[in-house]
């Protein structure tokens, strides 16, 4: 066939489109990364529970294990309750004179005790019309207080935590009655024994209540300079040199 002029040729092209993959995304690099952080976590763990000591471990365990355990409450302890408890069984079967059961109880009290049992020597227990006195002594070689002053001595604090223990053991109003020896204290004409004596008193109500004791409790606290001596042959003797706690009847 003969093309001519007017004739329009056409031309068709055909054209082959690529195809690419679909994008997958980054989502599967970040669980990846997850896994590989985790397995190193754990191979580490692993590590370190086999190069820790024993000690070490419990030590670990003790950190993390809750503690319940509550000081500021008021809660009373074992050894609390173990007098307490001991006390009332005392006091019901005691009648009229329950401080006498009371007494006894606190004595065998003193010798299962470790530190009072080493410390014997500085309480003695008296019973007066009054109630019962626990009386915490100098002895020569030991004071309770500084010398001339009212600070506490780290023996007088432990001996008193203790202490707190019996008193927290029983529901009697308690008296504080601080005492000195016949010697005058001369270090200041505005301060003799008789402010000597109240401020130990206090100093010894503020540590009662410090161990836990219920300040509604204290009855009266007071000094007596050494108008009540412990030693009465002795006014200079060391024994003079006490604080009385009482349990009131």
């Amino acid at each position: 066939m003969i093309v001519t002029d007017k004739q329009e040729i056409k031309i068709v092209k055909k054209i082959f489109k690529k195809v690419g993959h679909a994008h997958h995304g980054g989502a599967w690099k970040i669980a990846y990364a997850d896994f590989v952080t985790a397995m190193m976590a754990f191979f580490m763990l692993m590590w370190l529970i086999n190069t820790v000591t024993v000690e070490q471990k419990k030590g670990i365990a003790d950190y993390f294990t809750p503690n319940f355990t509550k000081i500021d409450d008021g809660e009373p302890t074992d050894e609390v309750l173990s007098v307490k408890d001991a006390i009332e069984e005392e006091m019901s079967l005691a009648g009229n004179i329950p401080l006498k059961k009371m007494k006894s109880t606190i004595e065998k009290f003193i010798l299962e005790n470790k530190l009072l049992k080493s410390m014997m020597q500085h309480i003695h227990l008296e019973l007066t019309p009054t109630g019962l006195n626990i009386n915490i002594v100098d002895t020569d070689g030991r004071s309770m207080f500084v010398p001339g002053g009212v600070e506490m001595l780290g023996s007088m604090k432990d001996l008193l935590k203790e202490i707190s223990i019996i008193i927290n053991g029983t529901v009697n109003k308690i008296s504080i009655t601080g005492h000195t020896d016949a010697v005058q204290y001369t270090n200041t004409k505005d301060y003799s024994n008789w402010e000597l004596s109240a401020d130990r008193a206090n100093a010894t109500r503020k540590r009662l209540e410090k161990n836990g004791v219920n300040a509604g409790r204290m009855y009266f606290i007071r000094g007596q300079e050494s108008k009540e001596l412990f030693d009465d042959k002795n006014p200079t003797s060391s024994k003079n040199r006490r604080i009385t706690i009482t349990l009131l009847k």
